[in-house]
């Protein structure tokens, strides 16, 4: 009887079959499902930069606040979680020629004075970020994946 159960066949493709759902599909369902959190999450940072640089953009930014920025940018995120780690605007400031380039660097004071033939540009960066909790997390990976987003417009 015993040799007979040995020798038998029937179950050899059930269990072959839940070997391969096991050890190979299992886990491509678990990289996809976190795949899809950090794709959503992305998705929503952009939006949420967008939506600062649009306020921005449309004089909704001044040297004195740029509340509107950040409530535009928190707005545009929503309010699902995770939540919106960070949401910073900052205002710098650059001597550029009437070409209007934009300079590799940007000052946090308003320049004393521009070389001849530049003027003052104002320049609003905005930076939005948060952390994506894997649900299935990977055991090589960590668990959680910082996210972050930043745009730089000119205000004036």
């Amino acid at each position: 009887m015993i040799v007979a159960l040995w020798q038998a066949r029937r179950g050899a493709v059930a269990v072959e079959t839940a070997l391969v759902l096991l050890l190979v599909l299992l886990p491509l369902f678990a990289a996809g499902w976190d795949f899809a959190v950090v794709l959503t999450l992305q998705s929503r940072l952009d939006a949420a930069l967008a939506g600062g640089l649009f306020v921005a953009y449309t004089g909704g930014a001044n040297a004195s606040s740029t509340t509107g920025v950040t409530n535009a940018a928190a707005s545009a995120y929503g309010a699902a979680t995770p939540s919106l780690a960070t949401n910073a605007a900052s205002l710098g400031y650059a001597c550029i020629a009437p070409t209007g380039t934009r300079p590799s660097a940007l000052s946090a004071t308003v320049p004393a004075s521009c070389p001849s033939g530049q003027s003052v540009a104002t320049y609003l960066t905005v930076t939005v970020g948060a952390s994506a909790s894997l649900p299935l997390p990977i055991p090589v990976l960590a668990g959680t994946v910082p996210l972050a987003r930043s745009g730089v417009v000119r205000v004036n």
